[in-house]
């Protein structure tokens, strides 16, 4: 296995704690037992559970808009079909891109951290 398939392994591991158990409830050790690695493995591709986390909202941003774009280049919908697509997409972002909702919620009620409040702008 490549260094980048494992570490997009661990990233999407990591989604799914985070998405499901929150940031505080998940810990490095639950993550490398998911995908069935050593704690030390995890450590060697991220530094901190910070660190990691920050690289699972980095991954949902990028996914986020990746589908957004494949919406707006799709030359086979209408104007109107593609707006109501993007609209779509974006009514779903709390089920699909549970982290980047979380970060938007907690913007607005000023709760998010440098780093996250960062990557809101960066990526939004």
């Amino acid at each position: 296995m490549k260094n980048n398939d494992r570490k997009f392994q661990i990233i999407k591991a990591a989604d799914k704690r985070f998405a499901r158990h929150g940031f505080h409830k998940t810990n490095m050790d639950e993550i490398a037992r998911d995908i069935r690695i050593g704690k030390p493995t995890l450590y060697y591709y991220f530094e901190s559970k910070d660190a990691l986390y920050i690289e699972v909202i980095k991954w949902e941003f990028e996914n986020y808009l990746e589908s957004v774009n494949q919406i707006f280049s799709n030359d086979e919908l209408t104007i109107p079909k593609r707006l109501e697509e993007y609209f779509l997409r974006k009514d779903n972002v709390r089920n699909d891109f549970k982290l980047i909702f979380e970060i938007i919620v907690q913007f607005i009620s000023e709760r998010t951290t440098e780093p996250e409040t960062e990557l809101l702008k960066e990526y939004l």
